[in-house]
């Protein structure tokens, strides 16, 4: 605990009252999902030290069966890493001010949030090198899992969208075995592909992004590996695929 001066005139004794104002908001993502929290610290006027925010999938929790307890120094705090599948999830934040005075857990307002789950519904690919470098890999929100392609030229992976979008923006997180040339292709139906972009001699593994706009609605992107930077094949970490608002 942070020593904190005690603010003069303040009555720090007793159980310090519930924060107020508890929200939980969803956040879309493209593979994982996040839960961001808000909250005001208790009336009274005593300096909080820190708060514990308590989380379950279960709306009827306490303490010590939550299945989320952290520390969160302010008040805010993002619950992150939840995709790719919609879930619930129920929260409870109680605060500890600068004198050690620990909020009811009881007491203390409780906020629900659905997530969306992934806008990335899955991948498919025209290879893989083993079911261990499968092509729903590169969708899980993972940087350590990833697809890996046979060793070969001319080898695609395609994502499919929750649903149409007619601009979005693409990122590609290669493996170091990347692709030294590439076609991005997006489709509404997975048949007709519309080709946005020609990359040609990309020079090293950094990740690619890509905003795309002006090929109609989509619901499938392509990444189409022509040429291979390496000897292996076409490897990549992460596909994802975001609307752009408005």
């Amino acid at each position: 605990m942070t020593s904190h001066p005690l603010t003069a005139g303040v009555d720090y004794r007793g159980p310090l009252r519930p924060v107020r104002h508890l929200t939980a908001t969803p956040q879309e993502g493209p593979a994982r999902q996040s839960v961001v929290l808000d909250w005001a610290p208790p009336a009274g006027g005593r300096i909080v030290d820190h708060y514990i925010v308590y989380g379950s999938r279960r709306r009827h929790f306490t303490a010590d069966d939550a299945e989320l307890v952290v520390e969160a120094p302010v008040s805010r705090y993002v619950h992150g890493g939840l995709g790719p599948d919609s879930q619930v999830w129920h929260y409870r934040v109680v605060g500890i001010d600068a004198a050690g005075n620990v909020g009811s857990f009881r007491a203390s307002p409780q906020a629900m949030a659905t997530t969306a789950g992934s806008f990335v519904l899955g991948a498919t690919a025209s290879s893989q090198f083993s079911a261990d470098y499968a092509a729903s890999l590169a969708v899980d929100g993972s940087m350590s899992s990833r697809w890996a392609a046979a060793y070969t030229d001319d080898e695609w992976i395609q994502v499919e969208l929750a649903r149409p979008i007619i601009a979005g923006r693409v990122e590609l997180h290669w493996q170091d075995a990347y692709a030294r040339d590439y076609d991005l292709l997006v489709s509404p139906d997975g048949t007709d592909w519309t080709l946005v972009r020609e990359v040609r001699g990309k020079p090293t593994a950094d990740a690619d992004i890509h905003e795309v706009t002006g090929a109609g609605a989509f619901r499938f992107v392509r990444m189409h590996g022509r040429l291979r930077a390496t000897r292996w094949g076409f490897s990549i970490w992460e596909f994802w695929v975001s609307p752009t608002p408005g």
